[in-house]
């Protein structure tokens, strides 16, 4: 499994998880389920936000290694 396609299951497991946090709260009248509810939308969120930057970083690098720029650098360093 490449690295995109495991971001994209992960991504695919936290759209379905919270659906079900969302039910969970509406269903449910105990405090301290709430607050389990709570810490686990905090950490759903938390993962996505750290997801996207992890994305965010690994498309910046993509752009920035792209090929023109490798076959840039092949033809300076054959002429060098």
């Amino acid at each position: 499994m490449t690295r995109q396609e495991k971001i994209k299951a992960t991504e695919e497991g936290i759209k379905e998880l919270k659906p079900n946090t969302d039910d969970w709260e509406e269903n449910n009248d105990c405090f301290i389920q709430f607050q389990k509810l709570d810490i686990a939308n905090t950490e759903l969120e938390l993962n996505y936000k750290n997801r996207q930057e992890q994305i965010n970083l690994l498309s910046e690098s993509l752009i920035s290694s792209s090929r023109m720029d490798r076959w840039i650098s092949s033809i300076r360093a054959i002429f060098d």
